[in-house]
């Protein structure tokens, strides 16, 4: 998907076309410095050239308006202008992780590490984006690891369960209050697992979060497991740390 449909999608031309990129250009030529006049004339002229035709481009602008907003000395309207580049930052990326496009997102660390943007965008963002780079950068055999299986968490607990039932005989097993599939390169995953996590402290019981990786539509989850499939997730389940 290209940058331009991700920003129709999400209400951002303002950004490109005035708006928020128009008020750091403005920001930028009201300083009245030679560097950030020239600075802001390229914005401008990238606005104009690539905002419909090939949007991709502007992402290159990104450090150079960070540099700039690290290079004023407190005159100038800093807080204005930071106040403008991290709402430009926080929007652009914000578009870009909710679009789902590992191209796109490429791109975009191409020119930028996630660590750049600690300052400039949200917690949620940032981590999305430090996944979707882990995402990037994984090898073949990683690759066909997440294609040939899919990924679970649950809180369990060990439990004696009569087997048969009414025999007076117990056997030890686990019981697992709900089965969630998850995918590890989503921040929203990540924080339902910190959410587990709590949970299981709350409840004690020696209740433990555990993720656990299954063939690839072996189930889809839930609760009522058959007891062949928890056996199998009780000898591969691997605590969540």
């Amino acid at each position: 998907m290209l940058l331009s449909q991700i920003v129709e999608a999400h209400h951002l031309t303002p950004e490109f076309k005035g708006g928020w990129m128009a008020r750091i250009i403005g920001l930028l030529k009201d300083n009245k410095n030679e560097q950030t006049d020239l600075l802001a004339d390229m914005l401008d002229s990238a606005v104009k050239q690539h905002a419909d035709i090939d949007p991709t481009k502007l992402l290159s602008f990104l450090r150079p308006l960070i540099d700039a907003q690290h290079d004023f000395n407190g005159s100038f309207q800093q807080h204005t202008f930071a106040e403008a580049v991290r709402e430009l930052l926080q929007r652009v990326v914000g578009a870009i992780n909710h679009a789902k496009d590992d191209a796109l997102a490429a791109e975009l660390l191409k020119r930028i590490k996630p660590d750049e943007l600690r300052n400039y965008i949200s917690r949620e963002a940032l981590v999305q984006l430090q996944l979707t780079q882990q995402k990037l950068g994984r090898d073949k055999e990683q690759i066909d690891f997440d294609q040939e299986n899919d990924k679970f968490i649950f809180i369990g607990r060990p439990v004696f369960k009569e087997v048969p039932e009414g025999s007076g005989n117990f056997k030890k097993t686990l019981e697992i209050e709900n089965l969630v599939k998850v995918d590890g390169y989503d921040a929203k995953s990540h924080a339902m697992a910190s959410m587990m996590k709590l949970r299981a402290r709350v409840q004690g019981e020696n209740s433990e979060v555990y993720r656990v990786a299954l063939p690839a539509g072996l189930t889809k989850g839930g609760h009522d497991l058959p007891d062949w499939l928890v056996a199998l997730i009780d000898e591969h389940k691997r605590v969540l740390t």
